[in-house]
């Protein structure tokens, strides 16, 4: 019986990750990327959301308390989202 789930997921999933682990190191090493630099021209949602993510995991983590109607006006294609975020922070 053959599998569902590949060994070899989709080029755009590869280079999303790459993308968000690029974002985390940098994260890691103290700089502060923005995710508009990783996002590009498209502003693919997934990716963005992603992208998100790892920021606020990281900004709590610190310690900060980030409020996410900023983010809202930086993003607006992913309000809905945001707006599910804040309910549980």
């Amino acid at each position: 019986m053959r599998s569902v789930v590949t060994d070899n997921p989709a080029p755009e999933e590869n280079a999303q990750t790459r993308l968000c682990s690029d974002f985390e190191n940098r994260i890691r090493e103290g700089r502060q990327p923005r995710i508009e630099d990783f996002i590009g021209q498209d502003r693919d949602s997934l990716l963005l959301a992603r992208l998100l993510m790892i920021e606020l995991r990281y900004r709590y983590l610190q310690g900060e308390d980030p409020t996410l109607t900023k983010y809202a006006g930086r993003f607006p294609e992913i309000a809905g989202l945001l707006k599910r975020i804040s309910r549980y922070s």
